[in-house]
């Protein structure tokens, strides 16, 4: 049950490389039913047993001690996504192949619409639909955007659920286009030729400008 964790200020711009220098214990009822199954993580969390005990859910019966106090679904963790750091100076959009585990300062954009079932692209689409997001989201267009319709704290924006789900995206996004193929072209250079956040962000608004605006 140990997962992949990040703080906000670990992420980078455009992807994650999923090499994680932290990880979390996720003990929730998808992942520890019985402590009991679990000798060495019951030895390790005994020690921190009885502040455990006086969160509110545990306290009040509705939840076993060593589990998290507020786990979240771990389906958002787990699939290929997006997370977008909510305080910073600088937008910050990744990629996130595999598991990432974050907490409530990143947000975590994936295919599903709210808590449908069925995510909304073949998992080959949502991949690449997913990666030319990260380019976009990163781009000048939408950090101006944000500043001008988002929230922003002095120089600091401020990037929680209601602006995100008014960023204009282009429709070429998310289908065959010359702007989605143009995108997927600067990512194979960031993938293969290990372009730095200089260049792929140069790119991305040499494609923006061409075919956007």
């Amino acid at each position: 049950m140990l997962r992949a964790f990040y703080y906000a200020e670990q992420i980078p711009r455009y992807r994650i490389d999923n090499k994680a220098t932290f990880h979390i214990i996720y003990s929730c009822a998808a992942t520890v039913d019985d402590i009991s199954d679990f000798p060495n993580l019951a030895r390790h969390l005994e020690p921190y047993k009885a502040l455990m005990a006086t969160r509110r859910e545990t306290a009040q019966g509705k939840k076993p001690w060593f589990h998290l106090h507020w786990p979240r679904s771990t389906r958002y963790f787990e699939e290929p996504a997006i997370v977008s750091v909510r305080q910073t100076q600088q937008p910050v959009f990744s990629y996130s192949p595999q598991s990432a585990y974050c907490d409530l300062a990143v947000n975590v954009l994936s295919t599903r619409r709210g808590s449908q079932e069925e995510p909304l692209f073949s998992p080959h689409l949502a991949k690449t639909v997913l990666q030319r997001c990260a380019l976009y989201l990163n781009s000048k267009f939408v950090e101006n955007w944000l500043r001008m319709n988002g929230k922003m704290k002095g120089d600091t924006f401020q990037i929680d659920q209601g602006p995100l789900k008014r960023v204009p995206i282009p429709r070429g996004l998310l289908e065959s286009s010359e702007l989605s193929k143009s995108l997927d072209g600067v990512w194979e250079g960031m993938e293969q030729h290990g372009q730095g956040e200089g260049e792929v962000r140069e790119a991305v608004e040499d494609v923006l400008n061409r075919l956007l605006w």
